[in-house]
């Protein structure tokens, strides 16, 4: 029986919760594992008032994330050893045990061992910690997780506010390298805080409060701060070795001029995006998908959003730069092309790319449903039967797109001879698929007899499938038949491994769940903001949220954080609807506005431009009624008086040519050419045949310019 004393009852303050509780968790923890856990919920009520309750009411949901029970015993002393001060940290660790636990991995000790571990340099890095665990525990297991762990808390040793960086920027940045590069990425950051400069302060500190903080003194700039802030911008465009490159570049400006150097960290200099630019192997979606967007309006005859493909495919580190997808509306590429060495040829491997998806939009792909494609499921190996499907399909889609227009089908057949160069004595290296799409010899020796079949099966398909009239559902039929042929024939399985880069180059995967989902997932939202708004906008309609839902995911780039329509945490769903309603009111103010546009602007301090701090919006004016100009006018009479004297004293720069004139400066030509037909024609000439020029007309443009900057604040010394 657990023996509580008084004291213990005091501070928790509620002798009902601590009965209750006591109750239910007994059977999953020991006796003194369940006083840590009441002592733990005394710390806690002394600040968080809700945290006690929560911890009351949830005990066995809280404990029952942690399936050994003497590891259970060993979390709470763990997090109540961190003791009062960093109470804060404690919540943010109970609070994450249940997604601790989804994650593959389980739940284990070593993750709360290194939060501990954290909070002991600082508590901020320890909650980011704790925050950013889960998401970075599915990505990279167990072994890796670890080193990613201790690493931060290298990091915090350094700097506690870059390791509070390090572990926010982790779940994204770590999406975009490969798990074996991580270790490299962060030795990077600890070197640059190890290489930060001293700088002086701006100001002497006058009081002795102000002395004794340690103002006026010399300050260490933290570029490690910006260096992993700015993590998931860079890790995605350059590899491990080019972002060495570019450290060293930036430490050299750091060097030159310290008050540079976060600026360059930070991407906030033209330099420094240019180092980074110049450093790009390939071509990158952000450099082109300006030119693809129009180009595929052009093609299907509507907008067609084009985002990066990494929103996809996140818990496959590195590999996000080469897929494509659609969802049937969107297309997603890839955010890195590296195909070539020549930038134009890695262009047209985008435009390939995007036609062959919006191929799979135009001729009927996604009339297909997830029931249909079921039919394969009952193959022996029903990946290979949705593979063989996608092949053909994609084969289906690209005839027709070529027949379309038949300068695309020249543009591939220049693109694949351009790839094949390479591969010159390496036909074998290609995949089945690979080989079929680019007319290699189907029955070369070097390939067994269950990938000779397949070809050769795959052969015949294709025949049928780009007849004219086939659909989606007759190649699924094909695939049926062909599947059940090859599988027949005691052919199941491959001499060759089919991973998952054996199509071409070129193509990207079909995902119908992603059509269902993208389809149902927005209709959904439409609904619910239209719900959500309706008395705030009482004429709101679905066409009117779906455009202000078109805006926000245009704003957000192609690379946003999260598709609109994913979205379903609470908070996140909230930020949301009220981002859906500030874009309505601002469609309805902004009826007038052309459009708008970003300018860098020069900052002095830095000696570089700012990137995209300036906006100009182009908007027409509203007309007004002949009241407002009287009542103007009227109550400024002495700044139009002023005005018209000003105007007045302005010399004419404009001269006023007066033609038929009897003297003057030139020859009226027109003019004279009349007075001579005149005089053959036996009638008296007109002697009018001058031009006479006299400088008289004013040409006078006004500019309004409001300057909505932070200098128009500052007072010059004239006191204006």
């Amino acid at each position: 029986m657990i023996q509580l004393d008084s004291g213990l009852r005091e501070k928790i303050g509620d002798e009902t919760g601590v009965g209750r509780c006591l109750e239910s968790i007994r059977a999953m923890i020991d006796d003194n594992g369940a006083l840590d856990y009441l002592r733990l919920v005394a710390m806690l009520s002394e600040f968080d008032k809700k945290a006690r309750d929560w911890m009351l009411s949830c005990a066995p949901e809280i404990l029952s994330a942690i399936k050994d029970k003497p590891n259970r015993s060993l979390a709470i002393r763990q997090i109540l050893d961190m003791g009062r001060a960093k109470w804060c940290v404690a919540v943010s660790a109970l609070k994450k045990f249940d997604d601790v636990s989804k994650t593959s991995s389980g739940f284990k000790i070593e993750w709360l061992t290194h939060g501990c571990e954290i909070a002991k340099i600082d508590q901020d890095a320890a909650e980011e910690y704790f925050k950013a665990s889960p998401a970075v525990l599915e990505q990279l297991g167990g072994s890796k997780f670890d080193l990613w762990a201790r690493l931060g808390k290298e990091v915090a040793d350094k700097s506690w506010k870059a390791a509070k960086e390090y572990f926010k920027s982790s779940p994204e940045a770590i999406g975009k390298i490969e798990p074996g590069d991580i270790e490299q990425w962060v030795r990077l950051g600890i070197y640059i805080i190890e290489k930060s400069p001293r700088v002086k302060a701006s100001y002497n500190a006058q009081s002795m409060l102000a002395q004794g903080a340690g103002a006026g003194k010399a300050k260490k700039l933290d570029l490690g701060i910006q260096y992993f802030q700015s993590a998931p911008q860079i890790l995605g465009r350059l590899s491990i070795h080019d972002l060495q490159e570019w450290v060293l570049q930036g430490l050299e400006v750091t060097d030159e001029q310290k008050e540079k150097g976060n600026a360059f960290f930070s991407l906030q200099t033209r330099g420094s995006r240019k180092a980074v630019d110049g450093l790009v192997k390939g071509l990158e979606l952000n450099d082109v998908h300006t030119i693809l967007r129009p180009y595929a309006e052009a093609l299907i005859g509507e907008k067609v959003p084009i985002k990066s493909s990494s929103l996809f495919y996140k818990n496959l580190p590195g590999l996000a730069r080469f897929f494509c997808v659609t969802d049937g509306v969107s297309v997603f590429l890839p955010s890195q092309i590296t195909v070539f060495d020549d930038e134009e040829l890695n262009f047209q491997v985008y435009k390939l790319a995007l036609t062959h998806e919006l191929a799979h939009i135009m001729f009927g792909t996604f009339e297909l449903d997830l029931k249909d494609i079921g039919r394969l499921a009952g193959f022996c190996d029903p990946a290979l039967a949705f593979k063989i499907f996608e092949f053909l399909e994609d084969e289906r889609v690209d005839y027709l797109m070529g027949m379309e227009y038949p300068g695309l089908a020249r543009d591939r057949r220049k693109l694949i001879e351009n790839y094949m160069d390479r591969w010159d004595g390496k036909s074998q290296e290609l995949s089945i698929f690979e080989a079929l799409n680019f007319n290699i010899d189907a029955d070369s020796k070097g390939r067994g007899a269950s990938d000779r079949r397949l070809m050769s099966l795959l052969k015949k398909a294709l025949e049928e499938v780009v007849k004219p009239g086939k659909t989606a559902a007759d190649v699924l039929a094909y695939t049926c038949t062909l599947s059940k042929e090859y599988e027949t024939g005691g052919h199941a399985g491959s001499d060759n491994e089919r991973h998952f880069l054996d199509r071409p180059f070129f193509r990207g995967v079909i995902d119908l769940e992603l059509v269902t989902s993208a389809k149902e997932g927005m209709a959904r939202l439409v609904e619910d903001a239209v719900n959500s708004l309706k008395d705030k906008f009482p004429e709101i309609s679905a066409g009117l949220v779906e455009r202000a839902i078109e805006r926000i995911d245009e704003a957000s780039g192609i690379e946003p954080e999260e598709i609109l329509w994913r979205i379903e945490e609470k908070d996140a769903k909230s930020d949301l609807m009220e981002s859906i309603c500030l874009t309505i009111e601002e469609m309805e103010s902004e009826k007038n506005i052309r459009r708008t546009v970003h300018y860098d602007e020069w900052n002095h301090s830095i000696d570089d431009y700012n990137k995209a701090w300036c906006r100009v919006r182009e908007m027409d004016m509203p007309p007004t009624s002949r009241a407002v100009y009287d009542k103007t006018i009227k109550e400024n009479y002495g700044v139009v008086s002023q005005l018209r004297r000003h105007f007045g004293l302005l010399r004419p720069d404009r001269i006023q040519r007066f033609f038929r004139e009897e003297r003057g400066d030139d020859i009226d030509y027109s003019a004279a050419i009349e007075s001579v037909i005149e005089r053959y024609a036996g009638i008296t000439p007109s002697d009018r045949v001058y031009i006479r020029r006299e400088k008289n007309l004013r040409d006078v443009s006004v500019a309004f310019l409001a300057d909505m900057s932070y200098s128009t604040s500052d007072e010059l010394a004239s006191g204006k």
